[in-house]
């Protein structure tokens, strides 16, 4: 398959004849028998449709493992990074201002820069971070002293400490550390 998930007919189709010769054998074996009624067996059906399931997440799976095997070390984390569930779901989400899901130019570019570990585009950042490590994209994520870490805890303690404002009496938000 290519990057949008869209798998290769060519280069599956040996698989899938017989995904589907071992789906449709009950059937086969009625329309040659000149049956004029068919009842599949919904729980071999079930089974059936299961063992391909497996099948083909280990296909996918080994692909996978391949591809990774030419990597990087650091290359392979990234790819299993973007591969888990709901990586990319801000990528296909409604820009609802109302949600704050809108991101402005330095923003897209930021996070298409920390999704694909790429430079940041337009940023004046210091070679090195406040703890003195390099200031890369991997760094600034997890760095507690000079990076993300703070920033996103914050975030989250305004939001939290502005939701609980309406609904409490006398709220107050965690001073800086």
């Amino acid at each position: 398959g290519g990057g949008l998930g869209i798998d290769n007919p060519q280069q599956n189709s040996d698989y899938d004849y017989s995904f589907s010769k071992l789906v449709t054998e009950e059937l086969s074996a009625a329309v040659l028998m000149q049956e004029n009624t068919f009842s599949a067996n919904r729980e071999q059906l079930i089974e059936k449709k299961t063992i391909i399931r497996r099948t083909k997440n280990d296909i996918h799976q080994r692909k996978i493992d391949e591809i990774k095997s030419r990597m990087s070390a650091e290359e392979a984390r990234n790819l299993t990074l973007l591969s888990e569930k709901g990586a990319s779901s801000w990528l296909s989400c409604l820009p609802l201002q109302s949600l704050n899901f809108t991101l402005n130019r330095q923003e897209w570019y930021d996070a298409i820069s920390a999704r694909y570990n790429l430079p940041l585009v337009g940023q004046t950042l210091p070679q090195n971070c406040a703890c003195g490590e390099e200031n890369t994209i991997d760094h600034l994520i997890s760095c507690k002293l000079g990076g993300f870490v703070c920033f996103r805890h914050n975030n989250v303690r305004d939001f939290i400490g502005h939701e609980l404002d309406k609904v409490c009496v006398d709220t107050k938000i965690e001073p800086h550390l």
